[in-house]
């Protein structure tokens, strides 16, 4: 092979296997907002978001019961630390947990929707950027002694190897519902300086 043909080769292998930017990887996407759907503001460095209206905090005890069983769990995927948890009348929950995973794109790309599809009946992956920071969701559908839920996983990457998990976890028939006060916090997401 001539020296050109090999160049025109590595030319065209660096430039179409990963030639992908980071805004075509993440595209921005801007959530619908409405204000009286989000209420309190809470911060885990160096991010904030509103709380979607009707959820409240767990209490110390549930919480407490809910760490232990997300920390300790021996089948999971990522080690996690659980620090916000919430709830409303409707047995929708919304958790944010630390994801303590240096390389946490490699790792979602490399085998988690595998992971996933093993325990879930269906799995949709999607990533986008929020307000300028990347998020890789992943929307899954379950049963649980006969009822519908899914989980709307969003992975927030973080420059450090402190990256979030942004858990919505909402029974199927109150889905619709739900979806505009979701979508509503979500939009609120933004890096702190």
């Amino acid at each position: 092979m001539n020296k050109n043909k090999y160049i025109v080769l590595c030319l065209f292998f660096l430039f179409n296997c990963d030639s992908k930017s980071q805004v075509e990887l993440f595209p921005a996407y801007e959530f619908r907002y409405v204000e009286n759907l989000v209420s309190e503001e809470i911060t885990f460095p160096p991010f904030s978001i509103k709380i979607p209206n009707g959820f409240n905090k767990f209490s110390e005890q549930n919480l407490d019961i809910l760490k232990n069983q997300i920390e300790k769990d021996p089948g999971a995927y990522f080690s996690k630390e659980l620090i916000h948890g919430f709830s409303d009348s409707l047995n929708t929950a919304f958790i944010i947990s630390v994801i303590k995973e240096e390389n946490l794109l490699d790792r979602l790309n490399n085998g988690y929707s595998n992971y996933l599809d093993e325990n879930n009946e269906e799995v949709v992956k999607n990533q986008y950027s929020i307000n300028n920071i990347k998020a890789v969701q992943y929307q899954t559908k379950n049963n649980l002694n006969n009822i519908g839920f899914t989980n709307l996983k969003i992975f927030l990457t973080n420059r450090d190897s402190v990256n979030y998990l942004l858990d919505f976890i909402i029974l199927d028939r109150n889905f619709n519902s739900k979806l505009y006060s979701i979508e509503s916090s979500l939009s609120t997401l933004k890096r702190r300086k």
